[in-house]
């Protein structure tokens, strides 16, 4: 059967993974880790975590990206005064 976790034989429920998720892309990036591509205990999940993390990162890079063109473009074309 297995051992409890966090004190229950209950399954966890998906706040649980998602905060494993978090933390495991969090860890990738603290360390600069990469998950093995195809062998080995848990390449799925890993893999999963690796493109939740990528994605994230990327999607992060993209929004600063804009807002430093957007304060960019105000500061090289500054508004009209009425």
């Amino acid at each position: 059967m297995g051992r409890p976790v966090q004190g229950s034989m209950n399954t966890p429920n998906i706040d649980y993974y998602t905060r494993v998720k978090v933390l495991f892309a969090e860890l990738y990036l603290k360390y600069k880790l990469e998950p093995p591509k195809s062998n080995g205990l848990n390449v799925c999940i890993e893999q999963d975590i690796w493109k939740f993390y990528t994605q994230k990162l990327t999607h992060k890079l993209n929004i600063e990206k804009n807002v430093l063109s957007k304060k960019k473009r105000q500061t090289l074309m500054p508004a009209a005064t009425v």
